[in-house]
């Protein structure tokens, strides 16, 4: 199958720099004072990181690319080690697995919304979250929303012979293979048949209302934090500024996949419905933005919480790049100090 190289290797380097910055956030947080401001919150972090590592490893091993032609959404297998025709009903279920771990990040993000909630308005219950029930609660809420949305995948937008005679002429000009002897989810809105049409709409209707109601659960909860932080006037300082500096890394976290996840999907999903052909051009706008995802994200906790930032750029496997572009004038100084030194002798 003939891809481009950047939808090839781009992807693949995302997915290795992860396993980079990721183990770098977990051995901060592991070694992280017991007392530190963010107490507890930590695990959760540990937990997205952990979840940032098991997306990549399912991107490299499931790499996938998406493309829009006529009326038809089609995201199939573009290599890896399940491709080919022996492997495709395993490699259809792959690539739902694939697409779950899309659901599975507005999950974990949804988890943080609803903590950072309680330990604003009910402090007294967060002690409650990381007891084996709460945790159980935690797993089995975040497990849902994955399997949902790789259920739906394989409910409605599973390959038929229908959907592979519609993209066989522009799989064969654009990536030289038939459309017999790949993997792929699709779904066909306007040229098929009543049924095919059917399950198009329900399975792209069900998908995008996951991903708005997600969205609409950031905003909503996030509203009511700004909200509190600005009106309750008998939090200290430090807990004030605590709770605005993990409210801002929960922004900026919840910006990546909206940005990078929930826009292309949209745009890849209901182009086709007005027979907008945007073609192999969704591998750049989503195939590689879903990729970079776990590796800003850890990116981003480590350099806009204080705590993990100044540990970092104090490290001393850092101190050779501080000297060089902090280096004192320590001659000048000198030379400076003498002079002073001997016009005050000279004048008394």
């Amino acid at each position: 199958m003939h891809i481009r190289w950047a939808h090839r290797y781009l992807p693949a380097v995302s997915g290795y720099l992860s396993f980079v910055v990721n183990p770098v956030l977990i051995y901060l947080i592991l070694t992280e004072k017991k007392n530190s401001s963010i107490g507890k919150y930590r695990f959760l972090i540990l937990f997205f990181a952990f979840f940032d590592m098991f997306y990549s490893s399912v991107e490299l091993i499931v790499p996938v690319g998406m493309h829009g032609t006529g009326s038809a959404f089609v995201i199939y297998l573009a290599h890896g080690p399940l491709f080919g025709k022996d492997n495709i009903r395993l490699a259809q279920f792959a690539i739902s697995v694939r697409c779950g771990c899309i659901s599975l990040s507005y999950g974990i993000l949804i988890i943080h919304f609803i903590y950072r909630t309680i330990a604003l308005f009910k402090p007294k219950f967060v002690r409650n979250v990381f007891r084996p029930l709460g945790l159980t609660c935690i797993f089995v809420f975040w497990a849902i929303h994955g399997i949902a949305w790789g259920g739906i995948c394989e409910l409605f937008l599973y390959a038929d012979n229908e959907m592979r005679d519609y993209i066989r002429d522009t799989f064969q000009k654009e990536y030289d293979v038939d459309s017999n002897d790949i993997a792929f989810l699709a779904a066909l809105y306007l040229d098929g048949s009543p049924e095919v049409n059917r399950r198009g709409w329900i399975g792209i209707v069900a998908l995008s209302g996951i991903s708005v109601y997600a969205v609409s659960t950031y905003i909503i909860l996030g509203r009511k934090i700004v909200q509190k932080l600005r009106s309750q006037g008998n939090l200290s300082k430090v807990t004030r500024i605590m709770h605005k500096q993990l409210f801002t890394v929960l922004a900026v976290q919840t910006i990546i996949p909206v940005c990078i996840s929930f826009s292309p999907c949209m745009m890849a999903w209901y182009g086709p419905m007005f027979y907008l052909d945007l073609g192999m051009w969704n591998n750049y706008f989503g195939v590689i933005a879903f990729s970079a995802f776990p590796f800003l994200d850890p990116l981003a906790i480590m350099f806009l919480l204080p705590n993990y930032r100044k540990r970092i750029t104090r490290s001393q496997y850092l101190k050779p790049i501080r000297n060089l572009f902090l280096k004192r004038p320590t001659t000048q100084t000198t030379n400076i100090s003498f002079v002073e030194r001997h016009t005050k002798t000279s004048t008394h």
